[in-house]
């Protein structure tokens, strides 16, 4: 199993009880008006498609609560592996796999 490095929300402020979580090296799709929190400062890239494929944009993965729309409303996100210093490293490139 995939380390977790925070949780995705179906609301916009991380506050709702129904969340998942998101794991390094998985693609995760992401809520309408939703958000997600880190534990963990991470690495991320989002995508406009579902399933992380096609060209991604580096996101602001700090630890805190992200409002989807703050991203640009992108339909998932991908957060690379453990990098040493605790930090999660993730995708630099812009074509997603």
């Amino acid at each position: 199993m995939e380390q977790v490095i925070g949780n995705r929300h179906a609301d916009a402020r991380c506050l709702s009880k129904f969340r998942r979580p998101v794991r390094i090296n998985e693609c995760i799709p992401l809520y309408e008006g939703g958000s997600v929190s880190f534990s963990k400062k991470g690495r991320c890239s989002a995508y406009l498609t579902a399933d992380c494929k096609g060209p991604g944009k580096r996101v602001d993965a700090s630890v805190k609560c992200h409002s989807v729309e703050s991203w640009g409303n992108p339909l998932s996100i991908l957060c690379g592996g453990p990098k040493a210093g605790g930090e999660a490293e993730g995708m630099d490139v812009e074509d997603g796999q």
